[in-house]
């Protein structure tokens, strides 16, 4: 009776340790959106960062990731760097739904990204996924 006990209590044990793995598992803050970039939920938005030799990119999505056009949105960035310097870019609109610069980004460790949407301020930050895989080989 007690082996059949001690199983039992080991049994529900290693169910509840599943299910609370399970329920409790962090959630991934970094997906990659619709135009292959990184991308970030902030608040009711999302930002999606595209960094390449073709240039810097990035997009506004709701909730829903449907795309958040870019008319009467304003866009900049602002870009560290490892010496503690800080460069902030007014971005251009892109297409109907982004913004970039004209020349690849610098070399920089991260930035954050900032648009104003009907006077509101939706922001993310980002690390330079590149940058940082070319360090660490």
């Amino acid at each position: 009776m007690k082996t059949r006990a001690a199983i039992i209590i080991l049994f529900l044990g290693a169910v509840i340790m599943l299910v609370s793995a399970i329920i409790f598992q962090p959630s991934k803050d970094i997906t990659v959106g619709p135009h292959d970039g990184t991308m970030k939920r902030t608040g009711n938005y999302y930002i999606e960062m595209k960094n390449g030799y073709s240039g810097f990119y990035a997009f506004l999505f709701d909730k829903k990731i449907k795309p958040v056009y870019n008319k009467e949105i304003a866009c900049r960035v602002k870009f560290e760097f490892w010496d503690e310097t800080s460069l902030n870019i007014q971005l251009k609109p892109y297409g109907t739904d982004g913004f970039s610069t004209e020349s690849p980004a610098p070399e920089f460790y991260s930035c954050k990204i900032y648009f104003n949407v009907s006077g509101k301020q939706v922001a993310a930050e980002f690390e330079n996924e590149s940058l940082l895989a070319e360090k660490n080989e």
